[in-house]
């Protein structure tokens, strides 16, 4: 626990008038109707609902910046009943809190959330207009405030509620708080909990006070906790004071790290080969060129944010390994998997992107490789051919479960349970893939197919889910073609197709029974036929398996 949660932790016993608890609840409210409130979004922490907030731009969300936590953040977007299974969710690519924000009490309580893609609208979601410019807002102007905190009856709901409220001026606002010797912050405004029944209250901080069609406030807290109204008026971030904020970030999100190439024109294919794209979390940040068979050269700056791990992974690019675990495997010689076939696979994400395959095995639980474990917001993308579309069904991952024998890929064991944040409902497009029941062995010459998002042998990376058949491959022979490197509890499939760099993680199914999962192929060489593709053979873990999901349970 750091210092800044134990000052948290102590003011939840103080005697402190403001109550900013994640989230204001909507007293005396009403259900939303069906289809408005479009552009409210469920701010969540480990897919638990944490705050409110609000749709102001295809890939930024507005809400308080006292809603911020170091776990993985989230957003839900289009749903009204965020307890609903097939929620379209986004990950929280990056968070910029007002840079004077401190505490509630002192101001500045704002902060934009950029989402990991584009939001698409339609009928379930919408942007919310906010003021252009500074602009003060009249007393008694009527307007709306929603959310899904907890009521005056009930401890948290999940339903959306909406309630009516009234602006108060600001000199009633300040003159009513200085009865309780509060001085509210500046830049805000106050509406609802004085003068009438209605509010808001612990639950859903972040929410947008909304009049005539624009958001011009940002629930911040109210007086104590005490949801008895009326005491003194609820407190809002007031927008418009922090329109050139909002603006100068969107525009810096949209705008490239370094210098852009201006006036420039696509290079010519075989071209430029010593290019280079430095990454941070799989997002090109920096250009570079090798110049060294080990080494490349770049810009000093662009080491911001990259951690240690993935200065090494840059390096290894240019090293000369005998496996290869690139997190992920590609499907080479395979063709576009049929509409609503493979209704098992799983895109296990990073961040918002693509890392890994996967299958879902239960309805809480999908497997992949242990070496797909990466740090970062972790999710899983079901019920999708197309990874590139939106909306997407995203389930945020609770737990990771590895082999506790798993070290590296070359020594075996890899192999990985994620626990979602909720059940999957299945249906048309999501379905559970069997796995064999006890340890069996896989015929030699049996028939299977592997699939994926990773490159082909043509592209680097596609959206589209990629399928293509194989066929195992008996222990003897594999060992021989690998020289007896090969670690303990795997099988073995090839032909002209198979797996390379790019969706390791992702099944072998032969009879509709998933065996396999796809481990390592040979020193990035995707021509097969070469050395066999290696998958860990499920047969072996399923006691370990079977524990792990009854102990969740």
């Amino acid at each position: 626990m750091n210092a800044l949660h134990q000052v948290l932790l102590a003011a939840l016993f103080s005697a402190l008038v403001f109550d900013a608890t994640y989230g204001e609840e909507i007293i005396h409210g009403r259900k939303a109707k069906k289809n408005s409130l479009q552009y409210m979004a469920s701010v969540q922490v480990n897919g638990k609902h944490k705050c409110g907030g609000f749709l102001i731009d295809a890939s930024y969300v507005l809400t308080a910046a006292h809603c911020d936590d170091r776990d993985n953040m989230s957003v839900v977007l289009g749903a009204q009943d965020i307890s609903r299974n097939n929620l379209v969710r986004y990950v929280v690519k990056s968070k910029h809190k007002h840079p004077s924000y401190k505490d509630p009490k002192t101001g500045n309580d704002i902060m934009l959330l950029k989402l990991s893609s584009s939001v698409k609208q339609g009928k379930f979601v919408k942007i919310v207009k906010i003021p252009s410019k500074d602009k003060p807002l009249k007393p008694k102007t009527k307007c709306q405030v929603a959310g899904w905190g907890k009521t005056e009856k009930q401890n948290s709901v999940n339903d959306l509620l909406v309630t009516d409220v009234s602006t108060v001026s600001l000199k009633d606002c300040q003159k009513e708080w200085a009865i309780v010797k509060i001085k509210p912050p500046p830049n805000v405004l106050c509406a609802g909990g004085y003068g009438t029944k209605s509010g808001a209250c612990q639950g859903d901080s972040g929410g947008p006070l909304v009049c005539s069609g624009t958001a011009v406030g940002i629930v911040s807290f109210n007086f104590n906790g005490d949801c008895n109204y009326p005491n003194v008026p609820n407190v809002y971030t007031q927008i418009s004071k922090f329109t050139t904020w909002i603006k100068k970030t969107i525009k810096k999100g949209a705008s490239t790290h370094g210098e852009e190439i201006s006036n420039g024109k696509k290079a010519k294919k075989n071209s430029l080969q010593y290019m280079a794209s430095v990454q941070v979390n799989e997002k090109h940040k920096c250009g570079e060129f090798p110049i060294d068979a080990s080494y490349v050269l770049t810009a000093a700056h662009c080491d911001e944010g990259m951690n240690a791990r993935q200065q090494v992974l840059l390096a290894a690019v240019f090293s000369t390994l005998t496996y290869d675990a690139t997190h992920g495997g590609e499907i080479i010689n395979g063709k576009k998997a049929k509409k609503n076939s493979q209704k098992y696979m799983a895109s296990v994400q990073v961040n918002g992107k693509h890392k890994c395959g996967g299958f879902l095995i239960d309805a809480s639980y999908v497997l992949t490789a242990a070496q797909c474990d990466y740090r970062g917001s972790m999710s899983v993308v079901l019920g999708a051919h197309n990874i590139s579309a939106n909306p997407l069904i995203r389930y945020e991952v609770k737990d990771k479960h590895k082999c506790l024998s798993y070290k590296k890929v070359s020594t075996g064991d890899d192999i990985m349970l994620l626990e979602l944040s909720k059940k999957v409902q299945q249906g048309k497009p999501v379905k559970i893939v069997k796995i064999p029941s006890k340890d069996k062995p896989v015929k030699p010459n049996t028939k299977c197919m592997v699939a994926g998002w990773g490159k082909t042998e043509k592209q680097n990376a596609v959206n589209d889910l990629m399928v293509t058949s194989v066929s195992t491959i008996s222990d003897k022979d594999c060992k021989k073609k690998w020289n007896n490197t090969l670690p303990h509890n795997v099988l073995c499939a090839a032909t002209k197709s198979g797996v390379c760099q790019g969706d390791f993680g992702g099944p072998l199914v032969c009879g509709g029974v998933a065996v396999g999962i796809a481990s390592f192929s040979s020193n990035r060489d995707c021509k097969h036929p070469h050395v066999p593709d290696v998958y860990t053979q499920i047969s072996k873990y399923i006691t370990w398996i079977k524990k792990i999901i009854k102990k969740g349970a």
